[in-house]
């Protein structure tokens, strides 16, 4: 079947375990510029252009079980580099635990942001936390 006419899937929702889904929805709603929705206890819902982003706390939630956390990395874009700077610099101090110099030049979707830990480990929300801006162009 011909890819124009067949109807493909969008993805919905993208779950985010967080330890703390009050520290987590306050994080994002800085990050992304977006005020975000509680759904419950442990779940903070934000629109992501279409794409929800749910930050999930299993244990706020009244479950008996922990997630582990996503695999590796979630990318975010925005349609305007001079853009960039407003989703970055709300809730992040001086410390430099984080680099912002992998990220894909402008292409058809906006330009990429890909979060790594200098020592290319995970990031933990505290790392977030500890972002020093380093961004280059």
């Amino acid at each position: 079947m011909d890819s124009q006419k067949r109807d493909i899937p969008k993805l919905f929702r993208v779950i985010l375990p967080v330890n703390n889904v009050d520290e987590a929805a306050s994080f994002y709603e800085n990050l992304l510029s977006l005020k975000g929705k509680r759904v419950s206890s442990g779940r903070h819902y934000f629109d992501c252009n279409g794409t929800i982003l749910a930050c999930f706390d299993p244990r706020a939630d009244g479950d008996d079980f922990d997630l582990k956390p996503n695999p590796d990395h979630l990318y975010f874009s925005v349609n305007e580099s001079n853009n960039l700077n407003e989703y970055l610099v709300t809730g992040i101090n001086d410390e430099s635990y984080l680099k912002y110099d992998n990220f894909d030049r402008f292409k058809e979707w906006g330009l990429s942001l890909k979060p790594s830990d200098v020592k290319d480990k995970r990031i933990s929300e505290r790392g977030l936390r500890n972002f020093k801006q380093k961004i280059r162009y």
